[in-house]
């Protein structure tokens, strides 16, 4: 899970950057963090789904029907 976390950070970081360097948008350090804390949270939710449904097809339609 560190790794799929490592990549939330750095795909954020990256939007980030660019919307500093073409000024588009609001770049705040407060984004990465709550991005980050909101993309944790999601893996946490998608990991207690695979313990409560253990079948991938289950967890697939559970993720579609709550997004």
């Amino acid at each position: 899970m560190n790794k799929n976390l490592i990549y939330i950070f750095l795909v954020i970081l990256f939007i980030e950057v660019v919307q500093y360097f073409f000024t588009v948008g609001a770049t705040d350090i407060d984004d990465v963090i709550l991005n980050v804390a909101g993309g944790f949270i999601g893996l946490m939710i998608y990991k207690m789904s695979e313990k409560i449904f253990k079948n991938e097809r289950k967890i697939k339609k559970a993720i579609s029907i709550l997004s």
